[in-house]
Parts: structure tokens; sequence; C-alpha cells
């Protein structure tokens, strides 16, 4: 006989998938298969009269795709098209049918676009699981599969990525990972030819203040949930001619302003106090402009330039004028280390009280000596007081980005603050700072996953003082490219991301301390300024297991 009458012949042959099929699953029993395909979709095939329970909706019974012929012999079962699982990126690598907590299955695909996705047997999105970056989600399983599951059980899903990533995501009908609930309003300037050049977030007013380039500082007011697209009221709170704004700062304590100039001059307004005073102005530097402005406790501020040097200023409680701010010490930081210039990018103030002092009279008067800890652009991190700069040099492989202060711990013998660096390698790393001047780094982390302009660093957890790296609800802000990434240290994944053209723009964010996430992004470009919202809640139960990275993102191929 003829080779092709050997030949084996499939008894059935199901068709409809656009592209090549990269994979195919049978489950219960052979009854029911799950396709992934070339085409960006996942497709799920049943054996006439099977039901299987899905979540939110009837029972999936005998229904069929339109668009999906079969081919079969007439002892072969009825096979038909329940459900095409749409809205893939990329490439659907992977599928498999997962049991969710009940009697209810869903459908899980790895996708080329770096998701993997939850569908119901409907097609309908159940949930996006953003945790791999950079690269495609490659395969996906589930524990205890469809046919090993029992009563009790809880289902996990398991995704690998092409990043070197394996992540685990818990199934429970009621506590899938939830798609935030966001919202965006925008603001333009006024002035056609102004630009924005800071921009500070106050929730506790629900308010955002800007400082644009021709001496203008707004105040915008935000909605609770914001609408999307709402272009938002603002009022004028300061407006001088032939003045240059280049930088803002703004105190949490009582709300003072304090805006530098290209002329190094800088400006102190209280516009938020009943019969406030008026605008104060002071020379900050002879020639040069101002690049950074930082507002700590009772009054205290760093004024600083763009060559390095930085001046310690102090402003008392009053409105008798003309009362302006004190110069308490200047220094340059580039001293010693051979550098022409020496921006200074992030900084915080430090309550670290003197021996005998108590930490609430650390700051509080002039005579005091405040503690700074001050960024720069060459990853240099700086303590400055009064008397002294001390320097902790190459902390960061690159730019100084954001500063966080975590906390104290006065119960021993010697005060101590804690606190965080991060920078444009992609590391966070945490600090000892004592009373006495000892400084300590005592550990590094790094989020991974192509993450490495941390702009913002947020510890979520109500016991901060403890300062772990792990287990603190860190949630960091990160640019990718043109895109900005929030993602949680803890769980490894991302929770949000934007395209909002990239770091150079002003920007600033406001994480809401708990365990539900809500978090304020403000951005500018292009003479406008964007304001993004989203709240969700980002942890499960302790009972239940969270998204989990079980090694280390890019394990292998990052040195």
């Amino acid at each position: 006989c003829s080779d092709n009458a050997l030949a084996p012949r499939a008894p059935v042959a199901l068709t409809g998938h656009q592209g090549a099929i990269f994979r195919a699953r049978l489950f219960l029993d052979a009854t029911v298969l799950v396709s992934a395909s070339d085409d960006r979709t996942a497709r799920l095939w049943a054996v006439r009269g099977v039901s299987l329970p899905d979540i939110g909706c009837a029972d999936i019974t005998g229904s069929s795709c339109s668009e999906s012929t079969m081919q079969m012999d007439s002892e072969a079962p009825s096979w038909s098209c329940r459900a095409v699982m749409r809205g893939h990126g990329c490439r659907v690598w992977d599928a498999l049918l997962v049991p969710l907590l009940g009697e209810h299955f869903g459908v899980a695909t790895a996708c080329e676009d770096s998701i993997a996705r939850l569908f119901a047997l409907d097609g309908t999105c159940l949930s996006q699981l953003q945790g791999h970056q950079t690269r495609g989600v490659r395969c996906v399983e589930v524990w205890p599969n469809v046919s090993e599951r029992t009563v009790g059980n809880f289902p996990v899903l398991a995704s690998g990525g092409e990043d070197g990533a394996v992540k685990l995501w818990p199934l429970a009908a009621d506590r899938l990972p939830a798609q935030p609930q966001s919202g965006w309003q925008r603001w333009t300037v006024p002035d056609a030819s102004g630009w924005i050049r800071d921009v500070a977030l106050l929730p506790e007013q629900n308010e955002a203040i800007l400082a644009t380039n021709f001496g203008r500082i707004h105040r915008i007011q935000l909605g609770t949930f914001l609408s999307d697209g709402v272009c938002v009221q603002s009022n004028l709170l300061f407006e001088a001619d032939k003045v240059h704004f280049t930088c803002m700062g703004i105190s949490r304590e009582n709300l003072q302003l304090w805006c530098g100039c290209a002329d190094g001059r800088a400006l102190v307004h209280h516009p938020y106090e009943a019969g406030s005073e008026l605008p104060r102005w002071f020379q900050a530097f002879e020639n040069s402009r101002v690049s950074a402005v930082f507002v700590g406790h009772a009054g205290h501020a760093i004024v600083a330039d763009h060559a390095g040097h930085v001046g310690m200023w102090h402003l008392s409680p009053g409105t008798d004028c003309p009362h302006l701010p004190v110069l308490l010490a200047k220094h340059f930081l580039g001293e010693g280390l051979g550098l022409k210039n020496q921006q200074v990018l992030c900084g915080v103030s430090l309550r670290v009280a003197a021996p005998g002092q108590s930490t609430a009279g650390a700051c509080s008067v002039p005579g005091s000596n405040p503690l700074w800890i001050l960024g720069d652009e060459h990853g240099h991190v700086h303590a400055v007081d009064r008397l002294a700069v001390s320097q902790c040099p190459a902390v960061h492989g690159g730019k100084v980005l954001a500063l966080y202060h975590v906390g104290g711990l006065q119960e021993s013998s010697e005060a101590a603050e804690f606190f965080l660096s991060a920078g444009s390698d992609g590391a966070i790393v945490r600090h000892r700072f004592e009373a006495h001047g000892s400084w300590q780094q005592l550990a590094s982390i790094r989020p991974g996953c192509g993450l490495r302009h941390l702009a913002h660093v947020v510890l979520r957890s109500a016991n901060r003082r403890e300062c772990n790296l792990k287990d603190s609800g860190m949630v960091v802000g990160a640019f990718q490219g043109a895109d900005y990434v929030l993602w949680d240290m803890d769980c490894g994944v991302q929770l949000w991301r934007h395209r909002c053209g990239g770091a150079k723009r002003p920007n600033a964010l406001h994480v809401a301390h708990g365990e539900e996430l809500s978090f304020t992004f403000a951005y500018s470009g292009s003479g406008a300024l964007e304001v993004h919202s989203a709240g969700a809640s980002a942890r499960l139960e302790t009972s239940h297991p969270a998204p989990t990275s079980l090694r280390a993102p890019l394990h292998g191929r990052e040195l």
C-alpha cells in the first residue's frame, strides 16, 4: 500500500485560529481543550454537552463560535469552540484551564506583551497580572490543577517570563488582583509661553501647587476621585514681573512655600494662613541661580545652586515684617571630591538630637543644629549641619534621585535615624545615622525587572521604624523609557504604568499609608499638568498567599 494510506488521520480538526498555534492542552478527561496562537487569541474548545461552571455567568454549555469550523468522522465526539480570549497585545505563548475558588473555572494565558491574563469562560478578561517586565511571559501552570483540586485547596497560578522570574498569583474568585480605579485631570498653563518648573502635591488639602517659569504660583483643586479628562480649575497665589522661578519646596507642617529664582534670589510665601505675611525675598547666591530648595521642620530649609554650594536657612514663626530668613551656614559639597559641578537633586531633614537633647527640640530654634541628608548627581550622599559636611561617596552608581526618612530609634542609649536612598542605578540603600555622627549603610536591594531610574520611594507599613527592606510595604516609582511605573517591592509586581514622556519633566507622587493602595501622580509637559489618581486593594489577606517572586528578577543576566 502507499505511504498515504498508512499516514494517521486526525478524526477531529478544529479550525478558527488565524495564525500558528503554539500550545494546546487537554483537560477533564480529554473533553476540554485550550489553545494559544500567534493571532493574539486563546480559544476554549469542549465536547458538546460538557458543562463548565463559569465565574459570574451561567454555565457554558453547547454554544459555539460562528467563526470556528470543525471537520470530524461520524464516530468521533462532537467538539465546539466555547469562547475566544481576546485583548492580548502580542502573541499568546501558553494557555490553560485553571480552577477558581468554589466550582468555577477560568482560563489563564501567557503573552509576549509581558502580561499574564485570567479570563472567564465566556472570554471576559477578569484580571491582568502585571509582574513581568521588558520581556514576554512564556508559560503558566496552576496548582492544584483541575483534576487534583479538593475542597479547601487555594489555587495558585505560576508564571514564568523571559525576564528570568517566576511569579505566584492567588486565583480565588473573590481575591483576584484588582485593577485600580483610576482617573485623571488636566490643567493648562494660562500663559501660552509659560511652562511648569516644579509641582508639589498636598493630599490633606486635596490640592496641587505648581510654579511656572514666569514668576507665577498656581493652586489647583483636585477631586476626591478624578474624572477622566476633566479640566480642573485653579487660582493664582502669587505673581511677579521679571521673575523666573527655577524650583520650589513646601513645608508639610505650615504650608510655607519656598521658591528659587534664576537670578540667585529666593522667595518665602505663606498663602494659606489667614492674614499671612507678605512674600519675603532674600538673596541666596550672588553669581549663580538657585537649582533646588528643600523645606524641613520648624522653618528650616536648604537652598542650593548648580555648582554644589548649599545654604542652611531658618525662618522663625511670626508675621512681623520685614522678618527675613536667617542664614545659619554655607557649605560646598564638592570639597575634596575634585568635581566642578555638584548639583543637589534631593534632600531630607532628620531629627537627630544632640546628647541630652530631645528630638522634639532638635531643629526648633535657630540656635539648634539641624541635620540634612542631600543626594547629588554623582551618586554621593552628604550629611550637612551647621558645623560641617560629612560625605558618603559613591553610594550609587548614578544619580541619587530620592531620599526617604523612615524614622528614629530613641530607646537605645544614643539616638539614631534611618533613611533610604534611591538612584538611577536601580538600587535602594538603607542607612543609619547616629547623633555622634556615625554613619552606616545597612543593606541594599534592587527591584530588578529593568527598573533603573528610581525617582520615588515610599514605605506604607505602619511600623516604619524597623526599616526592613522586605515586608515593609515599600512602593517604588520609577521611570522606564517614556513610562512611569509604580512597583510593589514586597510582591514584585507592577501596580500601575503610564506613558508620561520621561523623567526630565517635573513630577510628584503621593502614596497613602495603610493596607488599601491609594496614590496620586502628577507630571507636566507641553505647558500642561496631568494628575492621575487611583485606588485599589493592593494586599491580600495574610491567610492567603500573595504574589511572590520565587527567584530574583533577571537572574543570570545582570551583573
